[in-house]
């Protein structure tokens, strides 16, 4: 939960991992509440998953987007 609440806090992004918003309490107070990173129950019914890509699918964005980096 530390680790989560460390990544959480600085990318600002939500994490399931329980306990990280106990943990946040001491890595960033300020963000304990923050609903971008933990959502409430009823925010959690609101949220929608994305498709798993395949394989072939992840190559080619993935290649798409280092190529727009200009990696």
């Amino acid at each position: 939960p530390e680790i989560a609440a460390e990544v959480a806090a600085y990318v600002a992004y939500v994490t399931p991992v329980q306990g990280a918003q106990e943990a946040m309490a001491d890595i960033d107070p300020s963000q304990v509440n923050n609903p971008a990173i933990f959502p409430s129950e009823s925010d959690w019914t609101k949220l929608k998953q994305f498709r798993i890509l395949t394989p072939e699918e992840d190559n080619r964005y993935s290649t798409a987007f280092q190529r727009a980096l200009g990696l």
